[in-house]
């Protein structure tokens, strides 16, 4: 087989056609080493997941080397798989498999978008503008703040706000289109 001559499939719809046959989401927490203000509350994840587990959803959450710290608030939770580190050939396939990804802005997020997976991606510090995964099927959150995107220059920066302000609610809102529950 000539490999120069096949034809690439639409990342944006080559697994739309099994969207509703899955039954799992992909929640990843966490960020790149270095770069925890643009991690969203961890009780804010919590609760998205628990509202998910109350409509049968299967939750995997998703936890890097750097993630690690965060596997005590996941680890006993009802209908919450986690998979730690994965290799890059499981963590596509992982993705490919899901029926919406949800997380910070990471590498796993623009993996996601770039395979056409739905996907909400939330942003705080970076701007979305230059930084979103491209792809109709991924969703950005974004505070817009008079501080943002600092792109981490505010290095007295505490409170994140840029994150906490993203509110349950607005998440949540974004989840019930992509999984078509209204």
């Amino acid at each position: 087989v000539n490999k120069k001559n096949m034809a690439i499939p639409e990342f944006e719809t080559a697994f739309s056609d099994r969207d509703s046959e899955r039954k799992f989401i992909v929640i990843h927490p966490g960020s790149e080493k270095g770069h925890a203000k643009k991690e969203w509350p961890v009780d804010n994840y919590k609760e998205i997941i628990s509202m998910l587990v109350e409509l049968n959803y299967n939750v995997v959450v998703l936890l890097g080397d750097t993630d690690i710290h965060l596997l005590s608030y996941f680890k006993n939770f009802k209908g919450v798989d986690i998979c730690i580190n994965p290799v890059p050939e499981d963590l596509i396939q992982l993705i490919k498999s899901t029926r919406l990804f949800m997380g910070n802005d990471s590498g796993p997020s623009h993996i996601a978008s770039f395979l056409g997976i739905p996907g909400i991606t939330l942003f705080g510090p970076v701007n979305p503008i230059s930084s979103a995964s491209l792809g109709g099927r991924n969703s950005v959150i974004y505070s817009d703040l008079d501080c943002s995107p600092c792109h981490f220059s505010n290095v007295h920066c505490q409170d994140n706000r840029c994150m906490k302000l993203i509110s349950v609610k607005r998440v949540w809102c974004e989840i019930e289109k992509k999984l078509n529950l209204k």
